[in-house]
């Protein structure tokens, strides 16, 4: 991860797929949430049996047209891997942005009939729109409040909510200056929310959503709390 903060000094979004299977004759599609702040996008697949060109990439803009390959999108392929790299030129096509999310489609190009092939897929979204996140404590007992803000230089959000990663429960976060926020339309969201039962790390996540004036926002920064025994 340290190696891609190297190319662009903005915030990156990381959404991890956890481990998939493509079958022979079928195409994989993932939702990707890109808008008019998006700046660079890398897509990474991996898969387990080494033959080049077994899985390939392709990427559906807002409107559900193929995003054709260029020097703004490119693909590199190794004999076990696949990386797709998008540049901004893409993302500020107005045709291609819109309030639908984009579509990673995974391929299985190199597969036999009654192949299949397990996947892991990783994409990087990097971004000039950040939204910070905190929370207080970071250290807490089982089952006490923890007090989480989110700040965002973005209006009309439809929802900002917070929960624990595995957990059913979720919070809400407002901007309306009523406690635990405390001042109202400063664009600080903020909610408190009960700490899980078992001890040890947890990964505090927090979703925010709503339109932008070309497609629709959607952030998902997380955090680690830990709960003492």
């Amino acid at each position: 991860m340290s190696a891609i903060h190297t190319l662009l000094t903005v915030a990156w979004i990381c959404a991890i797929d956890p481990a998939g299977e493509v079958r022979h004759g079928e195409v994989k599609r993932f939702p990707l949430h890109v808008d008019e702040f998006t700046t660079q996008m890398l897509v990474f697949c991996d898969w387990s049996k080494v033959q080049e060109g077994r899985l390939r990439l392709a990427l559906r803009s807002s409107d559900g047209e193929l995003v054709p390959l260029s020097e703004n999108l490119t693909l590199s392929s190794r004999t076990t891997y696949q990386i797709l790299q998008v540049k901004v030129p893409a993302f500020v096509d107005t045709p291609a942005l819109g309030h639908s999310p984009w579509i990673l489609e995974i391929h299985p190009d190199g597969l036999a009939p009654g192949e299949s092939e397990p996947f892991l897929w990783y994409a990087y979204v990097a971004t000039s729109l950040q939204m910070p996140i905190t929370a207080s404590p970071l250290k807490v007992a089982p089952g006490m409040p923890v007090t989480v803000q989110a700040t965002l230089p973005q209006t009309g959000l439809t929802s900002v909510t917070a929960r624990f990663s595995g957990q059913p429960i979720f919070a809400a976060l407002h901007d309306d200056g009523q406690p635990p926020d405390l001042v109202a339309d400063d664009r600080v969201y903020t909610a408190t929310i009960v700490a899980p039962a078992t001890a040890g790390i947890h990964k505090l996540q927090v979703r925010a959503q709503g339109p932008t004036e070309k497609a629709s926002f959607h952030r998902e920064p997380s955090l680690q709390i830990e709960v003492l025994p």
